[in-house]
């Protein structure tokens, strides 16, 4: 099993969402997060007093998925997030170790 983690424009979220729904990728968290540094679009951002830096809302997108649903997850994020313009997002996958569900106890990829 793998974790995809992406983070993406805002204004991205809803058609990367419905086209990961079109591959049966259903079982996503959506998260609002801020992105502060280099990376950021300077037209969109916004300023903080309590940070004292700029930064730009993004949204975090993760999901756990087979190891063998990767690649295609990853080529839909990226072509549905992709505007051509500095600060498109960038997307992460790692191991997943174990899994467990809780209300059903079961154990792995049993439930994804």
């Amino acid at each position: 099993m793998k974790l995809i983690k992406a983070y993406i424009r805002i204004l991205m979220v809803d058609e990367v969402i419905h086209a990961l729904e079109k591959i049966d990728i259903t079982r996503i968290s959506v998260i609002d997060v801020r992105e502060m540094g280099r990376s950021i679009d300077r037209h969109h951002f916004k300023y903080s007093m309590e940070y004292a830096t700029t930064y730009t809302p993004v949204v975090k997108i993760e999901m756990v998925c087979k190891d063998e649903e990767v690649d295609k997850i990853v080529k839909v994020v990226k072509e549905n997030a992709h505007t051509g313009r500095k600060g498109d997002g960038i997307i992460f996958v790692s191991p997943v170790e174990e899994a467990f569900h809780i209300r059903t106890g079961k154990k792995g990829k049993k439930f994804l």
